[in-house]
């Protein structure tokens, strides 16, 4: 199965009711929609290449701030299902991966075998014949249970054969970090969607109509519910109309306010009013709602649509 499309279609024809979805999509989908686009599935794939991806592109530094993001996305995805009713994860991966510091120096690159050449990667040659350099094991394909007269030579340490990338991101070698294959089960009670007015947040000031692209509403956090949060939380508002965000926060008076994600840190028993720049004046009405930026779980939706009538 040399590529994605081959092997969506094998799980396809092997598993009936299969949902498949990118971590990204997955992420950045509504609650509802992401029920909607799992419902009825008896398996759920969801697939990330993002730390493959960041590794080859040779930027290292940026490469290793990919890599520590991917780790919390995925607990944040498994939040996110378990929000949908998805009780039990299996994370795995296909490979591990050397990754270090910077790039290595020169003479970490290592002469390919030559011979019947196949293929040639940084950590595995393929074919037949020629020499096996110092620092590579040659191992043949009836070992490794294939039906073929070829054989594979790998470095046997961090060095690689020259063929084009950098040091610092590499995989496919028999290196311990490589060979041993991560598998971790989550399991975590679904949780049902509380109803809003059981929520920890409070929405006060919401207007009868929006006749203004800039309103303000007045948050809080519920000091009734101190013994299930904590004294602080940090909320995301949002405009949402049909399921799709419309609006956002543009400014908050008496809490902080984090323009680059849009959320606002909520005291308990300290009201905080914020303003809400409406972003989409096609929409006909709409809903303020106040959202868990970890699990994009609701914690607070207005009770009935607001109808938008601008220039009134």
């Amino acid at each position: 199965m040399p590529d994605l499309t081959t092997r969506k279609k094998f799980a396809a024809s092997r598993v009936p009711k299969l949902a498949d979805i990118a971590l990204d999509e997955l992420l950045s989908l509504q609650p509802s929609r992401l029920a909607k686009k799992i419902e009825g599935a008896q398996v759920i794939i969801v697939r990330s290449q993002e730390i493959d991806h960041a590794g080859e592109r040779g930027f290292t530094f940026q490469a290793r701030q990919v890599m520590d993001t991917v780790i919390d996305n995925l607990a944040r995805a498994i939040r996110k299902l378990a929000a949908a009713g998805v009780e039990h994860c299996v994370l795995t991966a296909d490979h591990g991966h050397l990754f270090f510091p910077s790039d290595r120096d020169e003479s970490m690159r290592i002469d390919a075998p030559g011979g019947d050449e196949i293929d040639l990667h940084r950590r595995c040659w393929i074919g037949r014949g020629g020499a096996t350099p110092p620092g590579c094991v040659r191992v043949t394909a009836s070992a490794l249970g294939y039906e073929s007269d070829l054989d594979f030579v790998f470095p046997m340490g961090s060095g690689v054969f020259k063929a084009g990338g950098d040091l610092a991101f590499h995989h496919g070698g028999p290196s311990l970090q490589e060979m041993v294959i991560p598998v971790v089960t989550v399991r975590m009670k679904a949780r049902e969607t509380e109803l809003a007015s059981a929520g920890p947040v409070t929405a006060s000031g919401l207007p009868d109509a929006v006749t203004n692209r800039i309103f303000s509403v007045t948050i809080q956090l519920d000091g009734k519910n101190l013994s299930l949060f904590s004294n602080e939380l940090v909320v995301r508002p949002l405009l949402i109309s049909a399921g799709k965000q419309v609006g956002g926060v543009g400014m908050a008076v008496d809490g902080d306010f984090d323009r680059a994600t849009g959320c606002v840190k909520l005291q308990a028993g300290k009201p905080v009013t914020v303003a809400f720049l409406l972003s989409d004046e096609s929409s006909p009405s709409l809903r303020v709602v106040v959202q868990d930026p970890t699990t994009d779980a609701e914690l607070y939706r207005s009770p009935t649509d607001i109808p938008v009538r601008l220039g009134v």
